[in-house]
């Protein structure tokens, strides 16, 4: 798992010794709330801290880099939209670009959720 920039400050600000207990607890805070935004849920970012880049990717593409072009998660890449929404998004919608569509299938498949 790659940490943008804003999470590796706060991972840093909360690790260093010199940091006072209160804003050690804040960045620690702000920290977990961005991973949040990121990840669906826990089991979601333990997933991805504990697999090899490589055997997440098919082929070396990314597919949770895609963004949903619609919907309640509209505008979401979707590594970070639920899996459980990711599949009813399969079976449901019809109009569905091919694009997309495998995207979504492969992001799943990558990540052991059969679609």
């Amino acid at each position: 798992m790659k940490l943008v920039p804003k999470e590796r400050k706060l991972l840093l600000l909360a690790l260093d010794r010199a940091t006072h207990a209160g804003e050690t607890q804040n960045a620690a805070i702000a920290f977990v709330r961005s991973l949040k935004t990121r990840f669906g849920d826990g089991h979601q970012l333990l997933r991805e801290l504990e697999e090899p880049a490589r055997s997440r990717h098919s082929g070396g593409v990314d597919y949770g880099h895609t963004v949903m072009p619609f919907g309640k998660f509209r505008g979401s890449q979707i590594a970070t939209v639920p899996p459980n929404y990711l599949l009813w998004v399969l079976k449901n919608c019809d109009n569905l670009d091919q694009p997309l569509r495998k995207a979504i299938s492969r992001f799943l498949r990558d990540r052991e959720f059969p679609a």
